[in-house]
């Protein structure tokens, strides 16, 4: 990614303190509002601050092979042999271990629960067919679907506007894109209905995967926690999915 798609916007980080939950551990961020669900985190201790100004727990990065979303996807596929792959796999451009999707059936599957307005995916273009579903819940207590694919030119709605199919854009050329999805604007504009919560994320076809997350605002990469900021780990494109 360049410096220019990352720090185009001059907003600057908002003085007041958020609390932010992340695998079941509250951390506080002055103004920054992010979960991550590529890389997994898990909080290793509690230790109480000594002032009164609250401190950031302490957190391991879990490894992609321990995440728990792939393993159990990869015992189902061991199970099924269904012909579906989620690997892991050292990508030349990033220098690093990256989760590689190969199967147009079941996919990689994330079990999420977040009320945050923006869905970010850093994935790899590979020239092949991509579908990223996602679930969330709406006003009304419904369920709604949006499939995001390379597949389609055109949007559409389907006659009983429980599920959305959203054209993706990758480009011709093969390389690291920056997803990121306005499940509130989306929401709206397809189901005309608020986003609530996003309960579940799919992601099938042929690509690769760096980062999954959502935030509550579109935030500098400078801004993010260091295990989901990438300056100045490859050169990619900004693509933003709106409505």
């Amino acid at each position: 990614m360049t410096r220019n798609a990352l720090t185009k916007k001059e907003n600057g980080v908002r003085e007041k303190k958020s609390t932010l939950l992340i695998d079941e551990a509250c951390f506080e961020s002055r103004g920054v509002v992010v979960e991550s669900v590529l890389p997994g985190i898990q909080v290793c201790n509690s230790i109480q601050p000594e002032s009164s100004e609250a401190a950031l727990p302490k957190y391991d990065v879990i490894s992609l092979q321990q995440h728990p979303d792939i393993k159990k996807t990869q015992l189902r596929d061991e199970l099924l042999r269904n012909n579906n792959q989620v690997s892991i796999f050292k990508d030349e451009d990033v220098n690093g271990q990256v989760v590689q999707i190969q199967g147009q059936r079941e996919g990689l599957v994330f079990s999420v629960t977040s009320v945050l307005r923006y869905l970010v995916l850093f994935i790899k273009n590979l020239k092949q067919f991509v579908e990223i579903d996602v679930t969330i819940l709406v006003s009304g207590r419904e369920y709604k679907v949006m499939k995001v694919t390379n597949a389609r030119s055109l949007a559409k709605v389907d006659a009983d506007r429980c599920k959305c199919q959203i054209p993706l854009l990758f480009g011709a050329e093969t390389g690291w894109r920056y997803l990121c999805m306005d499940l509130k604007d989306l929401s709206i504009q397809a189901f005309g209905t608020e986003h609530i919560a996003t309960t579940r994320i799919r992601i099938r076809g042929f690509c690769r995967l760096l980062r999954v997350y959502f935030q509550e605002e579109e935030y500098h990469d400078h801004q993010l926690p260091p295990y989901l900021s990438l300056l100045g780990t490859h050169d990619d494109e900004d693509h933003s999915i709106r409505a």
